[in-house]
């Protein structure tokens, strides 16, 4: 996958407009308009930005690991990773907290986990 589909992708899977995004890294809305697009390439220190303001790694946001899945797996099973990276900025979420607030965390998940797979 290519950076401008990507960085599109993760703007829109976190809720977020182009002018949030383009507020956030102090840039015009037009320039973010130009990376979405191929247009235009951003410079590390922005990409690192997106990478923090997306909670996803470099490697994640430049999609490395989609070309190699893509090399060796099905559309799906690519989409499906794409979707994964929510997940994983969940985790990167809960990964410094203390043990009694994940205990709470993992607890309300098995509660729905629970509730969803007994429909």
């Amino acid at each position: 996958m290519k950076l401008p589909d990507m960085l599109k992708i993760l703007r829109t899977s976190n809720g977020l407009t182009q002018k949030q995004v383009a507020n956030y890294l102090k840039i015009n809305q037009y320039n973010l308009s130009d990376y979405e697009t191929g247009r235009a390439k951003p410079d590390i220190d922005t990409l690192i930005k997106l990478a923090d303001l997306y909670e996803v790694s470099l490697d994640d946001m430049l999609g490395h690991k989609v070309n190699q899945l893509k090399q060796t797996s099905s559309a799906s099973t690519v989409d499906e990773y794409i979707k994964d990276l929510h997940t994983l900025k969940i985790i990167r979420r809960i990964q410094p907290l203390d043990a009694t607030e994940k205990d709470q965390i993992y607890k309300i998940i098995d509660s729905t986990c629970t509730t969803i797979f007994k429909k």
